[in-house]
């Protein structure tokens, strides 16, 4: 039954539209240098105990200083960025709001371009979430993860090859792309 609701995921995927609200409470360091900052956040029973959590994107450093990702890549140039991020000095995570709940690291990740409450694909009571995470790169090759919360620890249910040109566009940013990625 998990791989029947996973294929129709994937069959309908091209076409589905995504909820995401811009987060009022998360500011980038300098607004006036990025008008419209936007962080993921989204609401599910994702332990499965019939009260809602929340998981939220954060960038942060090492030092825990928090980033909004457009913001940090404009302010630098990309061997450093990608330096930083290759040694783990920024990282991301997606944190939930029951502390019993770990946040769930994407190293090598400066973002997620996408972010999705799937409902509870596998019945056992618990909502999965999808995402993607937002490389450093040149690539528009990306994947999409499904995930879940299983006893005490986030696992990776299922993944497959997509391009972050078939992700909807987040409402601060619509990038162009082309034939070899972003333009």
């Amino acid at each position: 039954m998990l791989t029947t609701r996973i294929l129709f995921l994937v069959v309908i995927f091209s076409s589905c539209k995504s909820e995401q609200k811009p987060v009022a409470d998360v500011t980038p360091a300098s607004a006036a240098e990025v008008p419209s900052p936007f962080f993921f956040r989204i609401v599910g029973d994702f332990d499965g105990d019939t009260k809602l959590d929340t998981l939220t994107e954060q960038l942060s450093d090492i030092h825990g200083k928090q980033y909004f990702w457009r913001e940090f890549a404009a302010n630098d140039k990309y061997d450093t960025i990608a330096g930083m991020v290759t040694h783990g000095e920024v990282f991301t995570q997606l944190s939930s709001s029951n502390p019993q709940m770990r946040p769930l690291l994407l190293p090598g990740s400066i973002g997620v371009a996408f972010l999705q409450n799937e409902g509870d694909l596998d019945g056992d009571g618990a909502d999965e979430f999808s995402y993607v995470p937002q490389w450093y790169d040149m690539s528009s090759i990306n994947a999409y993860y499904v995930t879940s919360w299983k006893r005490g620890k986030w696992k990776t249910i299922y993944t497959f090859p997509m391009w972050e040109w078939q992700l909807p566009p987040t409402p601060d940013a619509s990038p162009n792309y082309g034939y070899f990625g972003s333009t």
